[in-house]
């Protein structure tokens, strides 16, 4: 165990037969917190020896505490490739957790910490990384990235969640007599009894920001500061944040390269406007020609409600987009595991739905019935039944034919 101590100070060790603990003292705030690393034995029997150990480290670490290190123990079925599972000892390892109040650190990158190396491997995880509430609170935003040589926690402070009050001041009265007395009488009584109330406008507002942040329902009254909610809370940035991006150029972990990276690929895979040198003559292509002209004519008022509340001082915002990524699979590493979402001005949203409906009633005269998909009455389970009949067809005829299924790419991945 070794820390920087440039950062940091170890003191109060403390040692057991599968475990060391140290309390971990952080020189730039004074905060301290209890480390333990662990070893877990091979035996069945060991292990039951080695979990009661571990139930004896609740009286003497601090409430944040940091446990991690190689169990030899999974906490369900799940955390290993095949079905040779010891569900006894898989209760009695959560029963622990449970008692100690831990809970485990996402892995970010794979699934399984160990391999047996052989033709057909044996792969577990077996290592974890346990935190409290009290922890996870400290450091919000964490994750753990085990290599083959190495395992290591790698936090990214950010400052926690704060409901900060603001309280309003209001005007004291000056009117003489009964009525002076009155309207103070009435002010003490609404900050005895109801509160300030632009300050509980405040607090209701932070409050429902995190009951979206943390995505829970059900929550009842005075719920939404338990250790729990914030816990959950905490645990959702977690999953979302990026840790790193893994490029051609190595690995980026900083928010400026992160962002370059992301920036390098859009721009490649957007791509730039294409001089043509050619191009197609419509009129031999014998399409049948439409009057679009009403899509030209202006917006009336029973197709824009609610215009009026708007404000403007957001309209310099119209031209621009916020692009933000979303993962499309569990353990993603590289940016095309990420899938680039743009979120547009409200104001825009509102004339693209309302070019949209207009598009909607000529759109099934535009586009052939072979296209099944983003047309009004239009499935596109019915190619499927077409495909069906056509070769229930042929084999009662006993004609021979082909089909090919293509697979053709996405395209928010290539965009030109």
């Amino acid at each position: 165990m070794a820390v920087s101590d440039a950062f940091f100070r170890l003191s109060e060790f403390q040692a057991t037969h599968g475990s060391i603990s140290a309390t971990v003292t952080m020189l730039a705030d004074g905060l301290d917190w209890t480390l333990s690393c662990v070893y877990g034995p091979q035996g069945d029997q060991e292990k039951l020896l080695f979990l009661n150990e571990l139930r004896g480290l609740k009286y003497v670490v601090k409430p944040r505490w940091l446990i991690l290190g190689d169990f030899n123990l999974i906490t369900k079925a799940a955390d290993k490739n095949n079905q040779n599972i010891n569900n006894h000892l898989i209760g009695s390892f959560r029963s622990v957790l449970n008692h100690l109040q831990l809970k485990e650190m996402w892995l970010s990158v794979q699934k399984f910490t160990w391999s047996s190396a052989q033709e057909n491997p044996v792969l577990t995880k077996i290592d974890h990384f346990f935190h409290s509430d009290g922890w996870d609170e400290l450091f919000p935003m964490h994750t753990f990235k085990p290599s083959p040589l190495l395992a290591r926690t790698m936090p990214c402070f950010s400052s926690k969640g704060i409901l900060r009050c603001v309280g309003a001041r209001l005007s004291s009265l000056k009117s003489p007599g009964f009525v002076y007395q009155t309207a103070k009488a009435l002010k003490k009584w609404q900050r005895d009894t109801v509160g300030v109330l632009r300050t509980q406008i405040d607090i209701a507002k932070e409050k429902v920001k995190l009951r979206q942040r943390a995505c829970l329902t059900g929550i009842r009254l005075g719920d939404i500061n338990s250790k729990f909610f914030h816990a959950k809370v905490n645990g959702r940035r977690q999953e979302n944040y990026i840790q790193t991006l893994h490029s051609n150029h190595g690995v980026a972990i900083m928010a400026e390269d992160k962002e370059q990276v992301l920036l390098s690929h859009l721009q490649e895979h957007l791509g730039i406007p294409t001089l043509w040198n050619s191009s197609l003559i419509w009129d031999n292509l014998e399409i049948t020609s439409h009057d679009l002209s009403e899509l030209d004519t202006p917006f009336d008022e029973d197709e824009i409600k609610d215009l009026a509340n708007l404000r403007g001082d957001g309209a310099s915002l119209i031209n621009s987009a916020n692009i933000i990524v979303l993962p499309k699979k569990a353990d993603a590493r590289v940016v095309g595991d990420y899938r680039p979402i743009s979120l547009i001005h409200s104001l825009s949203k509102i004339f693209s739905k309302l070019l949209a409906n207009r598009l909607a009633l000529i759109l099934p005269t535009l586009v052939s019935k072979c296209q099944c998909t983003f047309v009004q009455k239009r499935s596109i389970h019915d190619n499927f039944l077409h495909v069906q009949n056509l070769i229930k067809d042929l084999h009662h005829r006993n004609i021979p034919g082909l089909f090919l299924k293509l697979h053709i790419s996405k395209a928010f991945d290539s965009v030109n």
